[in-house]
Parts: C-alpha cells; structure tokens; sequence
C-alpha cells in the first residue's frame, strides 16, 4: 500500500513544494509592505532653507536697522519746486499724504487759465481747474499767481468769481479778457466781490484791461502794483490814480495808456502821478496825443523838467 500510496502522494508534495518560494515571496512583499507603511516616517516637506542656519541665527540676534527720518517739509518743497513738469509734481502726490500736501501748494501755486472762443466750456481744462479751486480750500490757498485770458461766458464769469472768494491768498492776478466777454455781467459781480473785505485780501498787483475793476480792488487792500494797458481817458486816470491811494500799500509800480487832449494835460497827469506815489520805483506811462508830430523830446523833456521835481526815474513813450 505504501508504495501506491508514494506513488501519488510524491507528486501532490512536488507540486505543493513547487509553490513554496511563491508564497514565501509574497509573504515577504506583504510583510514588507506591511512593515513600510507602519512604521515608514512621514516625509519632511519643509521649504529648503536658503540660508544655513548659523546665518539665521546672526541675523535673528542682530537688531534692525534705524528707520531714515522723513526730510523736513521746506527740504522737500525745495526738491519738488526744481521739477520743471507738472507731471512729476502729479506722481510725487501719489507717493504718500505728506508728499501730497506739498506738492500740491506747488501745483496751484501759479496758474495760467485760458479760455479760447470756440471751444466747449463743459471740456476745457481751465473751467475744472476753477471747480477745483472752488471746492478744494487746501488748492485754492496754494494760489499765488492766477492768470486769466480769453472769453468769459456767464457761467464761467461767476465760476471765476467763486475761485477768486477762495483764494484768499492770491498776491498776483492778471485778467485779460475777450472781446466777446460779457464786461457788464463781470464788472457787476466783481464790484459786489470787492465789497467783502474777504475777497482777495493779501492782493498786491494786478494787470487788467478793466479800470473799473482796478478801481473797485484798490480799495483796503495792499495793492502795489498796477498795470492798465488798454487806453483810458484822461479823466477815468484820476479816478484810478484816486483809488490807488485808498491802497493799504504804498504804490511803488505803475503802467497805464492814458488818452489826453494836449501837453498841458499831459503834464497835469504826470504833475498827479508824482504827487500822489512818492514810493514809486517804475512807471510806464503811454500818452496819446491828438497831435503827437507837434511834440518832440526835447520839448516834452523840458517841459516836465520846469513843471516836476521828479525824485525817482520815470519811463515816458509817446
């Protein structure tokens, strides 16, 4: 029986020991799976340091750098004031609220405005710059020089005359106006401004072709310059020349073109001038004649030599 017994059962053992290193094999794979994922250490996923650590450790135990003192504000105005492009003064303003400040005084400080004839109120760069200074009290205090020229319809005439109540410390002003400005509607608010003693307090020149509205702004203000180039008559003269002595300054610039009839007339304006400015330094007097071939320097000189002690150099153009 054993050796039928042999017979079969030594196959059924080969087979069987045949798959031995089968199963030893995934015993092992499976123990060592097992055993990595038990015991595997969790991967470290730290960033790599840039720096060795005793770089670290200096730099941890090191105090930081003193922070830089902002400049002074008078340093930085006179930086900013060297930057010839309005541009540059627009980006320095971005910069941080202190920078803003000052250089926005730079910026409104002196104004050129012009209003052409044919153009759009609504887009015209000059008719926002007065909303500004209408609504914006720090721009409108930054103006120290304003010049306006062109045409002034209603609207930007009192547009103009709100900016104006604004900048109270507007020290130059220079109004050229149009020839289809509407003088009366401007002569009207502007005399109804110049009542208030708020209105352009510290003005201390200004240059118009309106001698209503020179004579109105002499009145308690420090006007010491005045410049009248359009003609006027001889005797709208001594109103002007009657204002400017109720300025709360010594007049010490003048120019005006005065019409008059004849040398004596003549003469009796400049006898005026002199006696009421004795501070003047430079006058620019254009006088016209009905006859001016009949005058000649040498006349005129002598003429006002005899009739005017003349204490200050005088410019005369006939």
């Amino acid at each position: 029986m054993w050796p039928e017994l042999t017979k079969f059962a030594l196959p059924s053992l080969q087979i069987c020991l045949s798959y031995v290193p089968y199963w030893l094999r995934l015993s092992a794979l499976l123990s060592w799976r097992r055993h990595t994922v038990t015991s595997a250490r969790v991967p470290d996923i730290r960033p790599v340091e840039p720096f060795p650590r005793h770089h670290l450790r200096f730099n941890t135990m090191a105090t930081p750098p003193p922070a830089i003192p902002p400049l002074p504000d008078d340093v930085l105005f006179s930086i900013f004031s060297r930057l010839d492009n309005r541009r540059c003064l627009v980006s320095a303003m971005l910069v941080r609220r202190s920078w803003y400040d000052i250089a926005e005084r730079l910026q409104y400080a002196d104004i050129i405005l012009r209003f052409p004839l044919f153009e759009q109120a609504g887009d015209r760069r000059a008719a926002r710059c007065l909303r500004t200074l209408a609504t914006r009290t720090t721009a409108a205090n930054a103006v120290r020089h304003l010049v306006v020229s062109g045409t002034l319809a209603g609207h930007i005439i009192t547009l103009l005359l709100d900016a104006l109540r604004k900048t109270t410390r507007l020290i130059s002003l220079e109004l050229q106006a149009g020839n289809h400005t509407d003088e009366h509607v401007f002569l009207n608010l502007w005399q109804h401004a110049c009542n208030s003693d708020q209105f352009l307090p510290q003005l201390c020149a200004i240059n118009t072709d309106y001698s209503t509205a020179a004579i109105n702004v002499a009145r308690g203000r420090p006007l010491s310059a005045l410049g009248l180039p359009t003609l006027i008559a001889s005797t709208l003269s001594r109103a002007v020349i009657d204002s400017l002595g109720l300025s709360s300054a010594p007049v010490t610039q003048l120019r005006l073109n005065i019409e008059v009839d004849d040398m004596s007339a003549a003469l009796e304006v400049l006898r005026s001038i002199c006696h009421a400015f004795s501070s003047l330094h430079v006058i620019s007097l254009q006088l016209r004649l009905p006859k001016p071939a009949d005058v000649t320097w040498v006349t005129f000189g002598v003429r006002v030599h005899l009739s005017l002690c003349l204490t200050s150099s005088f410019i005369y153009s006939t």
